[in-house]
């Protein structure tokens, strides 16, 4: 490979992984969060507070007509040449378009806080969590603009940082909240608001301390937000579509049934998600090697194919089996007691749909590699008008279980969509005989635990059936050859290439 590839390769890796270990670090404050939301709200309280959070979501994306992901866009060529005058102006008409409706969004929300309380959240008083989530709309827009100039200057740790200080400034203060006793819903509210807020600072810090030239006094020039406005429309286009895929459930759960439902919902998701936030960030390890496997090493992007099919599939359904086996102490381990009966069915369902989602996820990033986004985003507008129809109708019937069940049908649809155009460029085969050894081996192990009657209901005896089962499964991989040496070797090199590379500079 030329040299300059090798150096693009190795640049890309790095920044990938600045971003990855940012982002592993802030998982346990977001997991530490909703585990004291679990235990010192009620349960409508609970779920009123995260089915708030999930409409605000709603407008963050729209808030900024695209306009941030133009600055990101355009800052790179101009730092380089350093043009240090135009950036700055870039950002400052970003920073103000985006506030402005932003302003506007929090205004509407405010005259109809008191219709959505009554008949979209049909809680009393909720309201008041409206009107304080307004202030996080706009904080948002401020941090979103300035993650974008960051992401445009390659400020890797500026903009990957600010997740970890968000979350851990409100898990820090929610702890204090549930050490002190306090049961007030808008307490954890302001908590929340104010984690956003304290990232606008985070920010502040950073441009003026290390990019005060970019505060250039601003003056109003429409040409700049002409320029702006460049990716409007496949912008929200995108954003469309992404909100028809993954926020519409929320939305129907909602409006359908309760807010109670909403808390089970964000009460499981955690819990059998876990092993994606060990699985997705090798994604941005091997995604800089696809374009290179593309054009000289086709044979290689095939074996990776494979062995993402043959890989993901065991690593995820070795811990979402464990969760199958015993998902009512799962529950009451992580997230109390209370939950345990109206969440044990939707995650044993969820254990099972949700082996496909980590595929899809690095099938995601292997279409984008080979250059095929158009196709990707043509398949992924089918797919959200598949997710409107079928989200609706179960989680009208089944609540939380039609939810979890719609989801996993979705992420069943994405992993055949995508494997079908990957296939149309690159043949690869399944490892069909593998799947049917790994299923007859968990059957077995259902079997036995079903037969014997094993129940766990302490801490120790759930950490000793875990490590049994890791053993056997650990046995099971050795002799059916569960990984490819030469694999795991690529993975091998690929973390080794990265080493002494976060650091903060001035531009």
């Amino acid at each position: 490979m030329p040299k300059d590839k090798s150096s693009i390769t190795t640049v890309l890796l790095k920044k990938s992984t600045v971003v990855t270990i940012f982002t592993l670090l802030a998982v346990p404050f977001g997991y530490g969060i909703k585990m004291i939301h679990s235990r010192i709200l009620s349960p409508e309280m609970f779920g009123l507070l995260y089915a708030i959070i999930a409409f605000i979501s709603i407008f963050k994306p729209y808030q900024d007509l695209g306009f941030n992901f133009s600055l990101s866009y355009f800052v790179p060529p101009l730092n380089k040449r350093k043009d240090l005058n135009q950036i700055g102006q870039l950002f400052s008409h970003a920073l103000v378009a985006t506030f402005l409706i932003s302003v506007v969004v929090a205004i509407l929300l405010l005259v109809n806080a008191e219709w959505l309380a009554n008949n979209y959240f049909k809680v009393a008083g909720s309201q008041i969590l409206i009107s304080i989530f307004c202030l996080f709309i706009l904080s948002s827009s401020i941090t979103t603009t300035f993650k974008n100039l960051f992401i445009g200057l390659e400020k890797e740790t500026y903009y990957s940082s600010a997740q970890i200080i968000q979350l851990a400034t409100t898990f820090i203060l929610s702890a204090i909240a549930f050490l002190m006793g306090i049961t007030n819903i808008v307490t954890y509210a302001l908590i929340w608001v104010g984690g956003s807020l304290f990232v606008v600072f985070h920010y502040l810090f950073f441009v003026l301390s290390f990019h005060k030239t970019l505060l250039v006094r601003w003056h109003r020039d429409w040409k700049i937000f002409k320029k702006l406005s460049k990716f409007t429309f496949p912008y929200l286009s995108n954003q469309v579509i992404y909100f028809a895929i993954n926020q519409t459930g929320l939305i129907f759960l909602t409006l359908f049934t309760n807010v109670t439902n909403v808390g089970v919902y964000s009460v499981i998701l955690p819990i059998i998600t876990i092993p994606s936030m060990f699985l997705s960030p090798l994604q941005n390890i091997f995604f800089p090697l696809i374009p290179q496997f593309m054009e000289n090493e086709r044979e290689k992007l095939r074996t990776l194919i494979e062995n993402i099919f043959r890989i993901l599939p065991f690593l995820t359904l070795y811990f979402n089996f464990f969760i199958l086996l015993f998902p009512k102490y799962t529950i009451g381990i992580f997230f109390s007691n209370q939950w345990i009966s109206a969440g044990a069915t939707p995650l044993v369902v969820m254990s099972i749909g949700y082996i496909f989602s980590n595929v899809a996820g690095y099938l995601t990033k292997i279409l984008d590699g080979m250059g095929l986004i158009a196709e990707r985003m043509k398949m992924l507008a089918v797919i959200a008008v598949a997710n409107l129809v079928i989200g609706a109708i179960l989680i009208y019937f089944f609540e939380v279980t039609g939810l979890v069940l719609a989801e996993s049908l979705v992420f069943i649809l994405t992993v055949v969509l995508m494997a079908k155009l990957i296939k149309s460029r690159i043949e690869f085969a399944l490892p069909w005989k593998f799947y049917i050894k790994y299923v007859t081996f968990l059957i077995t192990i259902f079997i036995l635990v079903k037969t014997l009657d094993i129940t766990v209901n302490t801490w120790p005896v759930y950490i000793v059936f875990g490590i049994a089962y890791t053993l056997i499964t650990v046995v099971f991989a050795l002799t059916q050859e569960a990984f490819e040496p030469h694999q795991l070797k690529l993975l091998q090199n690929q973390v080794n290439k990265v080493s002494n590379f976060i650091r903060f500079k001035r531009i």
